[in-house]
C-alpha cells in the first residue's frame, strides 16, 4: 500500500476506531493523557513508537525528532 493511501486512511480513524481494535485484537489499550495535544491543532500522528525515559537534558530529544526520518 502507498504511503499516501495508508496516511490518508488513517486520517480517517478515531480514538474510538482505534481502542475498539485493540480490543477486538486483544491488544492492551494505552492512551496518552487527555491534556496531550497537537502543537499545530488539527495535526495526527499515527505509527510505531518507543517507550522514552528522561534522565538528564531535553535535549537528546529534541535531536531525536529534528533527526528523525518517516518509516
Amino acid at each position: 500500500m502507498e504511503h499516501e493511501e495508508l496516511r490518508r486512511r488513517f486520517a480517517a480513524l478515531t480514538t474510538a476506531h482505534l481502542a475498539d481494535a485493540c480490543l477486538r485484537a486483544r491488544t492492551p489499550v494505552r492512551c496518552a493523557p487527555p491534556s496531550l495535544r497537537a502543537l499545530t491543532p488539527g495535526d495526527r500522528l499515527a505509527g510505531r513508537v518507543l517507550p522514552a525515559r528522561h534522565a538528564g537534558s531535553v535535549d537528546v530529544f529534541l535531536e531525536a525528532l529534528e533527526s528523525g526520518a518517516p518509516r
